[in-house]
Formats: structure tokens, C-alpha cells, sequence
């Protein structure tokens, strides 16, 4: 009985009778004879690869790497003249292993790549790699002439970051945990003697400008000094003066003035006692005066 088979856009087909190609290209569709016809199938659509696989580094750490692929078949043709990749058309389920072993294949080149990479650095290197791995190999898968040979193009390629047995995570899981605690001890101390000079500064700054007042003050008490001194010097020679102009002068006149100066300022005496010896003087004094 005849068949019918259709290819989706994203696949290229190619249907041969006695070996022969009758037809091929992408999302091809058309009847065949069971008996006789053989279609092969390839996906030309990008195609994602994750893997995961175990290495040694340098320092015979064991790592696990993860991450994945995308490739692209640009050339079908190339594709099936080294691989099988005959399906059943009902099923469309590849009768061979090539189908698998055609991304396996290429997973190898990764792998090959990362293992001279990975065998070349030490644990600690190896932890923050990731992107220069992602980088280097990807650009050398690209070149490869296997890649080419196989009618394939590598898009992309992304690994994350390489695992450590849990032995080993935990162990650096401490060292950077003590590190960290290093870190904030560290800083710790550095605020705190920062926190002292700044301390120390205000304090100094504090004490030179108590000791500027202080300065200040004892010029200011100098002065006040001097002009308290100069001023007395003034009163003193004022007053000598005064006494001065009072020598040679009568008692009994003395006593008139002292009287006289008296009655000018009567508006703030309160009470005043003038005894009979003081006016028998005031007397005598005008009786000199005639």
C-alpha cells in the first residue's frame, strides 16, 4: 500500500528508491512505496544540547561541569553522508543510534576542549572560569574542522559554574566563611580606630581652643589690670592734687569749707549734728577773717 509522508518546515527530508535520491529539501511532502522507499530526516532548527560530565583539574580536584549547546545542521547533505539518519515514515523514530550520536558527537568536541583547559588550571582557578571557558571554547569549536566537515554550526555555548565534590564545597564553604568573618573583623577594627583618631583629633581640637581662651583671657586680665592700676594712678595724683591746694589753709577754714561743701549737697543728707566746738571754730575762723 502507498504511503504519505510530510516533512515539517524545520525538517529536511530526503526520500530515495534503490539508493537513488528522488526527492529532498525542506518540509518536503509526497506518497512513497514502503517497500522500497527510504526517507531520511534531519531537524535544521536550532537545537539545544545540555550535558554535564566530570574532570580533574590540575591539582587532581574532581569538578563537574554543566551547562549546554545550541547548534544548527546549515548543511543536510553533509549530515547524511556520515551519519544515519533513516526514519520510519509513519513514526517518524530514527532506525539507528546516529540520530544520538550525532549530538553526542559533538558534545565530545566540548568536553575534549574543556578537558585541556580544565587539566591546565588548579580548583581555585577553575571556580571563576566560567565565562572564559564559555568564551575560549566556544570560539574554537566554531573553527574546528570537524564542525565544518559535519555540515553543523555551534551558536552558543554557556557553561556554569564548575561543581567541586561536597567534600570540597564544604571545606571552601568554611575557608571563605572564616574569611568573611576576617573581613568584618577587620573592618570592625577599622571603624573603631578610625572612631578613636576622629575622638582624638576633636578632643586636641578642643583643648587648642580652651588654651587660645585661655590665652585670650589672661591678655584680658592684663589689660583690665593695667587699666585699673593706670585709672587708681589717676584718682590718687587727682586727689593729691586736691590736698595739695588745701596746704597751709587755717583748721577753723577747713572746717568753714568742709560746711560749705556740706550745704551744697544738704538734699542728700538725712540727719547732721553740728556741735558747739565746731561753731566756736566756724567763729573763730570768721573773726580771723576781719
Amino acid at each position: 500500500m502507498m504511503g504519505y509522508f510530510k516533512a515539517e518546515p524545520t525538517e529536511y527530508a530526503r526520500m530515495s528508491v534503490g539508493g537513488k535520491v528522488k526527492r529532498e529539501g525542506r518540509g518536503i511532502s509526497g506518497f512513497y512505496w514502503p517497500h522500497r522507499t527510504s526517507i531520511e530526516l534531519v531537524n535544521v532548527s536550532t537545537v539545544e544540547q545540555p550535558f554535564a560530565f566530570e574532570e580533574t583539574s590540575q591539582d587532581s580536584q574532581p569538578l563537574t561541569f554543566q551547562g549546554g549547546f545550541l547548534y544548527r545542521v546549515v548543511d543536510p547533505k553533509k549530515v547524511f553522508a556520515q551519519y544515519a539518519f533513516a526514519i520510519n515514515p509513519k513514526t517518524k523514530q530514527p532506525l539507528s543510534e546516529d540520530a544520538d550520536n550525532f549530538s553526542e558527537h559533538i558534545l565530545q568536541l566540548v568536553r575534549k576542549n574543556t578537558r585541556r583547559r580544565v587539566q591546565a588550571n588548579s580548583l581555585e582557578n577553575l571556580l571563576t572560569m566560567s565565562d572564559q571557558l564559555t568564551t575560549e571554547i566556544f570560539d574554537e569549536l566554531r573553527s574546528l574542522p570537524r564542525i565544518n566537515e559535519v555540515g553543523v554550526t555551534i551558536e552558543s555555548l554557556y557553561f556554569l559554574a564548575p561543581q567541586p565534590t561536597p567534600e570540597i564545597a564544604k571545606a571552601l564553604g568554611a575557608e571563605y566563611r572564616e574569611s568573611l568573618l576576617q573581613r568584618a573583623d577587620k573592618a570592625t577594627y577599622s571603624r573603631r580606630a578610625l572612631a578613636v583618631e576622629n575622638e582624638r583629633a576633636i578632643r586636641e581640637n578642643e583643648l587648642t581652643n580652651q588654651i587660645g581662651l585661655e590665652e585670650g583671657r589672661t591678655k584680658l586680665v592684663a589689660l583690665q589690670g593695667a587699666n585699673l592700676m593706670e585709672e587708681a594712678r589717676f584718682k590718687a595724683d587727682a586727689a593729691k592734687l586736691d590736698l595739695d591746694v588745701m596746704k597751709g589753709i587755717e583748721p577753723d577754714l577747713l572746717r568753714a569749707h568742709a560746711l560749705y561743701e556740706l550745704g551744697r549737697n544738704a538734699t542728700r543728707i538725712a540727719n547732721l549734728t553740728i556741735t558747739t566746738d565746731v561753731l566756736a571754730g566756724l567763729k573763730g575762723a570768721a573773726n580771723g577773717r576781719g
